[in-house]
């Protein structure tokens, strides 16, 4: 389920980057955070085959993609003194 989300969230991500409005702008960011952050949780309850792994790597890397980096380029690179 995890690896589903993931593709959803992709997908989602994907669509809204080339100017494919599937959804509000409103909803697209909370959706692909939210849809990432339910498929980590799934995955680290689950079980521990190759499909968790993959769901832990992937969700994760998406999180840190979409939140992490662009607080980090926002703050250190776009901040003016």
């Amino acid at each position: 389920m995890s690896v589903i989300l993931f593709c959803f969230s992709l997908i989602v991500c994907i669509l809204f980057l080339n100017g494919i409005d599937l959804f509000p702008d409103e909803v697209v960011i909370p959706l692909i955070i939210g849809g990432s952050i339910i498929g980590l949780i799934l995955s680290l309850f689950g079980r521990k085959d190759a499909f968790g792994k993959i769901g832990i790597v992937s969700n994760s890397f998406f999180l840190l993609f979409i939140i992490i980096v662009p607080i980090i380029v926002r703050t250190f690179i776009w901040n003016q003194p």
